[in-house]
């Protein structure tokens, strides 16, 4: 997975993330900064990790500081400290560097971003819904829409209670309850299936068999545990029906009982969302409903989502058309071959108009050398004057502005001084900004 980017991959992932976090804020999510740092004890009681990237002071002695392994810890310890002044349910997202331990024991950091609901001894089951509302759109937000407006992705939901009901239903006592999650999380089928008797090994086949629509699924699942808690299948039905009048269609959600992720963190609803043609690739958005602190005489039930910033970064550079030419963020670059202060007066007029400008001062490039330059720099226009240098510009100066972007367009146009700057919006429009 790579971290460090080129200039116009860094520009195109900061874009991602600015078209994510609008969508974020959409749904009324505010932004929240927390730490790197965090106590290693606290994250060892969150998450069970025993190995972390903990801090040393200069004498080489252990501070109880490590660098954080996600973002929900700090949440659980902001919520608790706060409590008494948050106003629940509240909304909140952040983004940043986690640090996870690899298989060879070293370290890997990755860019997430979290997004959670956090309600105060309730949390009504519609916002699990509008989690997965506001996942469509910010995945929708960042271009995973075809030419026909239909949706590249899906996204998997099943419930935490369903599993319970579909392991006592085959045969699997509470003891063995744990294992045999830990054996269906990792995909090994022998290790499952040696929990259960011959009978339950054919009724866990019928639940891993259900397919046909949503509805036939939940049909299948009624039938199947009938004599079982049905509480998960109707949180399911309810969300799916929220989410539909979310303006969700049917083809996004796909509810899916061999879902199983994290059964020990979650207690509800749980999401994946997948690319319809990468299935490989694996889940590149997933969460669901949990209690964001264990213990206390208070609960805070939430629901929320992680969203791997590098691997969907990656994902959509390597599978999507996603532009990463442009090292610039500037729009027009002006030149100051005639007079550095004609190109520092319409610099600054374009900046007042909210357009992204730079100058180019290096008066020993010819105006093709720099057009060059520019163009390979991936801005939108190139604008210069042979106005005398001797005065200001007056409204009657003739400014050229060359198109670098329409490779069938050959020399300049020319615009009065005082037209210049209506003109270049009518002539780009939304582009520049």
């Amino acid at each position: 997975m790579k971290k460090t980017y080129s200039f116009g991959e860094s520009i195109a992932f900061q874009k991602m993330k600015g078209h994510l976090r609008n969508s974020f804020e959409m749904f009324g999510f505010v932004p929240h900064h927390i730490d790197i740092l965090e106590d290693v004890n606290l994250m060892r009681e969150q998450t069970n990790m025993k190995d972390l990237f903990e801090v040393i002071d200069p004498c080489g002695n252990f501070i109880d500081v490590g660098l954080r392994v996600d973002h929900t810890v700090s949440l659980a310890k902001f919520v608790v400290e706060r409590q008494d002044e948050l106003i629940f349910p509240l909304k909140r997202y952040t983004s940043g560097p986690v640090f996870r331990p690899c298989g060879d024991g070293g370290y890997m950091e990755f860019c997430s971003c979290d997004i959670d609901i956090v309600g105060k001894n309730n949390l009504p089951i519609v916002h699990d819904a509008e989690i997965i509302a506001m996942i469509k759109d910010a995945l929708c937000s960042i271009g995973l829409v075809d030419n026909n407006d239909q949706l590249m992705f899906s996204i998997k939901i099943n419930n935490k209670k369903v599993i319970d009901s579909m392991l006592s239903c085959c045969g699997i006592s509470s003891e063995k309850k744990i294992d045999a999650l830990h054996a269906l999380q990792s995909g090994d089928l022998s290790m499952f299936e040696s929990l259960l008797g011959d009978s339950g090994v054919s009724i866990f086949d019928e639940f891993r068999n259900l397919s046909g629509s949503n509805e036939e699924i939940i049909n299948g699942l009624r039938s199947l545990l009938f004599h079982y808690d049905q509480t998960g299948i109707d949180e399911i039905e309810k969300v799916c029906d929220c989410a539909h009048k979310l303006g969700i269609g049917g083809n996004c959600i796909i509810i899916d009982p061999m879902l199983i992720r994290s059964m020990e963190y979650y207690t509800g609803t749980i999401y994946c969302t997948y690319l319809n043609n990468y299935p490989e690739i694996g889940s590149i958005c997933h969460g669901g409903r949990y209690n964001v602190f264990k213990g206390g005489d208070v609960n805070f039930p939430s629901a929320g989502v992680t969203v791997h910033l590098n691997q969907l970064f990656d994902c959509m550079m390597n599978h999507f058309s996603l532009d990463t030419t442009k090292s610039s963020v500037s729009k027009i670059m002006v030149s100051g071959i005639s007079s550095i202060e004609h190109a520092m007066y319409i610099s600054n007029r374009l900046r007042q108009d909210g357009i992204k400008a730079e100058m180019f001062l290096d008066d020993n490039m010819s105006i093709d050398e720099q057009v060059a330059y520019a163009k390979k720099r991936g801005f939108r226009a190139f604008v210069w004057t042979d106005a005398a240098t001797d005065r200001r510009l007056r409204a009657d100066d003739m400014v050229k502005i060359k198109d670098l972007q329409v490779p069938l367009k050959m020399g300049h146009e020319n615009r009065s001084c005082y037209s210049l700057f209506t003109d270049i919006k009518v002539m780009y429009g939304k582009g520049l900004y």
